[in-house]
This record gives C-alpha cells, structure tokens and sequence, in this order.
C-alpha cells in the first residue's frame, strides 16, 4: 500500500525532532544538575547572584560540550541505526563490498572537501559578517580537551550525522521527491540549517551535496561516514597542529590551494562515478 504524502514527510522529520529532543534532553538536565549543584548552599537570593549562577552554569555547559554531544551519540546512534536497518529490510537493499581502492579515494575526497570548501567559504568573507564564529567553534571543538573533542567531533558525529542525514533524511526524501538533486538538496539545507550558524550552514551545505552524491552512488552507509570521518579527523589535527599553515602564508599560496583541493575532489568524484557505473552494468549483464 503506498504512503501519503503527509506520511513520507512525518518519516522525514521524526528522526531529526528525536535528535533535537535527545540533545536538548542531555543539556537541559546537565543545566539543572548543576543549578541545583550552585544553589544548594545558598541562603539568599540576589539578582547578582541569580546572574552569577546563570554564568556559571552556562560556562560549564560550553566548556563540557564534547561530553554532551558523546551522551547524545551514545543515545541516538543505536536509535538510528535501529530505524535504518529496518528501512533497509524493506527496501530490501543489498550491499555490494568494495575494493579497498573505492575507500583510499572517499579519504582523498574528504580531505580535498574539507579543505577546498572550507577555504570557498574564507574566500566568501561570511566569517567576518559572524566575527565570534571562530571563538565559538573553537571553543566548543576543544572545550573539553583535542581527545574529547576528536572522540564528539571526529568519530561519533560522523556516524551519527551520516546515520539520521543520508541514512534516513536522504532515502525518506527520495520517496517524495524522486529524484536525486531534489532529495540532495533538501537533505543538504536541512544538515546546513541543523549546524545551527551561517559559517558552518555554507560550508554544511556544500559537504552535504557531495555526501548524498557518494551515498547514492555506493548504496552503502560506510562511504559517507568514511569520507565526513576523514574530513574531521583531518580538521582537527590540523586545527591542533597548524601543520597547513604555511599553504596559507600568501594570498597566492591560499587561491592556488583551493583550486587544487576542488580539482582533487571533482577528479576523485569523477573517477568514482566512473568506475562503479561500470561495476554495475557488469552486475546487470552478470544477472541476464
């Protein structure tokens, strides 16, 4: 029985509204342990400290957002994953195993993305539109420590994203829109949107397009996660340990960089495109 329309979209948004409601659950109780925490002593209330409490409060929860995004990993990705087998199941799709090689260039594409988007958006100037992006970011990428923040940021949210954008998001849409630049670009403005600033929106946005392109491709999960895992994986280690630096020391340096990385994408996708196209007619002309 086919399902309305009304019904395909519900399927859509669930997903994303019990991310939303996992997150906010984890924070709003970690906020009011800890304001229970700063008030249990307290003998009178001034607005002073009313406000101090509030600051407290809100300095802890910045400086432990690694540890509440690995809570709502640990949460929602079982969740995820649950709603997606079965997905699969009905749709009874299977998988095809890769060489190795498939892999080695996902790594390349997501490195070339991470970076080649990454400097489109410095080259735009949007950053300096929103100048506390870079504070913020940082803050919230290494406000725990690299090894939490790489454990949130590099391992869980790419599982996690890849699970509920491509793995539900992405293949729900398809059943509305029927076609792959418009589940793609539903599926990207909603990752966009969900990285909650205009800086990261951009650069989410454009990441997004070339993982519904890798996942459509390869009809498995692993790809997307694989190449968003190897685009923060190498973002961090490069945030840490500015090793890029010096392609940057120069206007020049930094233009002929980005050229280069957005050609290394495009080459990979092409050569990506190319190959498991044919791997698929072979299978085709295989079950004649």
């Amino acid at each position: 029985m086919e399902e309305s329309i009304t019904v395909k979209v519900w399927r859509v948004i669930y997903p994303l509204l019990i991310y939303l409601f996992v997150s906010v659950a984890i924070q709003m109780a970690f906020v009011m342990v800890l304001s229970f925490m700063y008030t249990a002593n307290l003998d009178v209330y001034t607005a002073e400290k009313v406000e101090d409490i509030a600051n407290k409060v809100e300095q802890q929860v910045y400086a432990n957002s690694s540890y509440l995004s690995i809570a709502s990993a640990a949460v929602c990705i079982p969740v995820l994953t649950f709603f997606f087998r079965t997905d699969m199941k009905k749709k009874n799709e299977k998988y095809t195993k890769f060489n190795p090689l498939f892999y080695l260039v996902i790594i390349v594409m997501g490195i070339a993305g991470c970076f080649g988007f990454s400097n489109l958006v410095d080259i735009m100037k949007i950053s300096e539109v929103f100048k506390t992006y870079t504070e913020e970011v940082e803050g919230l990428l290494y406000g725990t420590g690299f090894i939490q923040g790489l454990i949130a940021n590099a391992i869980l949210a790419p599982i996690l994203e890849e699970l509920l954008f491509r793995g539900l998001v992405y293949n729900r849409a398809q059943s509305l829109m029927k076609s792959f630049a418009g589940s793609a670009i539903v599926t990207s403005l909603i990752f966009a949107f969900m990285h909650g600033n205009m800086v990261q929106g951009v650069y989410a946005f454009m990441v997004g397009m070339i993982l519904c392109f890798v996942y459509d491709k390869t009809h498995t999960i692993l790809a997307p996660v694989i190449f968003h895992m190897s685009a923060n994986l190498f973002a961090c280690f490069a945030t840490e340990y500015r090793f890029l630096d010096k392609m940057y020391s120069s206007d020049s340096a930094f233009i002929i960089s980005t050229v280069v990385l957005l050609a290394v994408l495009v080459i990979c996708g092409k050569f990506l495109d190319k190959k498991l196209n044919v791997k698929k007619m072979e299978e085709g002309m295989e079950n004649v």
